[in-house]
């Protein structure tokens, strides 16, 4: 055991927990909080307003990363060790008051929660209504009696990131699908990320039909075979998928159901 390393351990303690049951070994684990993919969490790179920065290696003995350039201060980078409850809007608001000190002076939880919000709103696609409305009706939960102690969604998180454009790469890329739509940290190193579908996700050319003013866009096998090996990839790399389409978010009534309705049952399953 004595080479055994401990990522290597964690998982396997995990395994136990979760095939044969231990509440001893639980507790152990949740006092390690929640883990990246390969056991050790450094950083989350998130809810950009501008294009992507660039990466640098600001430590490469501890693999520690910096965003630099231009672009740098269009992102927020969380690099906090990582509670065993999981990452909460209590938690984020802690954090922005620190990033924010002269923004968040004098204000409440709930006046930095509002600035915070407004921050990760910023960052959705302007092309993608029900985007929004996923992050709206989600945020609405924050009004509940324990809305600070629920789990924070976070936009446009890079779970990879290639520092060069695909236009850079000559159209090529390196790293599929590099940025989610969202991103939640429960405890038990349980990792969710949301993705909203348009009909990009399916799609691909556009044609124009006769007596339409905009085209249609085409139907790719190509595009949702790509997408969905990505989502295996991602399930094995120990994370949840769970994808929304557009269409079940047309108005703020709907998804407010929509999303309720999923996220009572997901929590109440991942948190019991």
């Amino acid at each position: 055991m004595e080479d055994v390393d401990g990522p290597a351990l964690i998982d396997l303690a995990v395994r136990v927990v979760r095939q044969v049951g231990s509440t001893a070994l639980d507790e152990m684990l949740r006092t390690l909080g929640p883990r990246g993919a390969d056991g050790r969490f450094r950083n989350l790179i998130f809810a950009g307003t501008t294009p992507k920065a660039d990466l640098v290696l600001s430590n490469s003995v501890d693999n520690t990363v910096q965003l630099a350039g231009g672009n740098a201060d269009g992102w927020l980078v969380y690099d906090r060790p990582l509670p065993s409850e999981g990452l909460r809007w209590l938690d984020m608001i802690d954090w922005w008051r620190e990033t924010e000190p002269e923004a968040t002076a004098g204000k409440d939880d709930a006046e930095v929660c509002r600035l915070l919000y407004a921050r990760f709103k910023a960052s959705l696609s302007r092309e993608s209504p029900p985007e929004h409305r996923f992050f709206e009706a989600y945020c609405a939960r924050i009004n509940r009696p324990d809305g600070l102690a629920q789990p924070a969604l976070l936009p446009q998180v890079y779970l990879h990131y290639d520092p060069y454009t695909r236009r850079q790469r000559d159209g090529d890329s390196v790293l599929a699908r590099e940025r989610m739509d969202f991103l939640l940290l429960l405890p038990n190193r349980v990792r969710v990320v949301v993705e909203i579908d348009g009909d990009t996700h399916y799609g691909t050319e556009e044609k124009y039909q006769v007596g339409e003013p905009h085209p249609r866009r085409l139907t790719s096998p190509r595009t949702y075979a790509k997408m969905v090996a990505e989502d295996r990839r991602l399930r094995l790399a120990g994370y949840e998928v769970y994808r929304f389409g557009g269409a079940e978010l047309p108005n703020t009534a709907a998804a407010l159901s929509v999303v309720d309705g999923f996220f009572d049952q997901l929590l109440e399953i991942l948190l019991r």
